[in-house]
């Protein structure tokens, strides 16, 4: 699938692909996502018992929008408020305000074999997972970061991978 130019609206927060009410078993596969103000966007788990997302070998690019990029529900290429099992593999991500956002505590997110480009913002991050329950539930690993590592990981923020991993 190819998804582009979604803006917010009424009705839309302005992303390419996403869902919310906590549906089951809800897979984005190898898509293609631009010129949106989120690339891939769950909202909520409202009504919802689901629990389980997959994202697996979307590109995504050009995503823009407003807001602070140290501001975990503002734009980003791949914003996860809703599933609780979350796993995001072999996804390559470029020309984004920020990479991965999730302002969340519960679940977990494994993150994996992503290729995630400088972002566009200033104070963005490759990955923001704002919550500790959050971020010492998740996995990251193997993914390659271009413009050395931003990851703001439950309350820290890192600038090398070498900080990451002695924190």
């Amino acid at each position: 699938n190819e998804a582009y130019e979604h803006r917010p609206s009424d009705s839309s927060g302005g992303a390419c692909m996403g869902y919310q009410y906590g549906p089951e078993y809800v897979w984005f596969l190898f898509n293609r996502l631009h010129d949106c103000t989120y690339g891939i966007q769950v909202v909520s788990d409202d009504g919802g018992t689901g629990k389980n997302v997959y994202l697996i070998g979307n590109v995504i690019y050009r995503i823009h929008g407003a807001g602070a990029a140290t501001d975990p529900y503002n734009p980003s290429a791949i914003h996860l408020r809703g599933g609780t099992n979350r796993y995001l593999v072999g996804n390559t991500i470029y020309d984004a305000d920020v990479g991965i956002t999730s302002p969340v505590s519960d679940g977990f997110m494994y993150i994996v074999d992503n290729l995630i480009t400088a972002p566009t913002k200033s104070q963005g991050s490759h990955v923001f997972l704002e919550s500790l329950g959050l971020a010492t539930a998740s996995t990251l690993h193997h993914n390659l970061f271009a413009g050395g590592a931003k990851i703001r990981w439950g309350g820290s923020f890192f600038q090398s991978l070498s900080q990451f991993n002695a924190g």
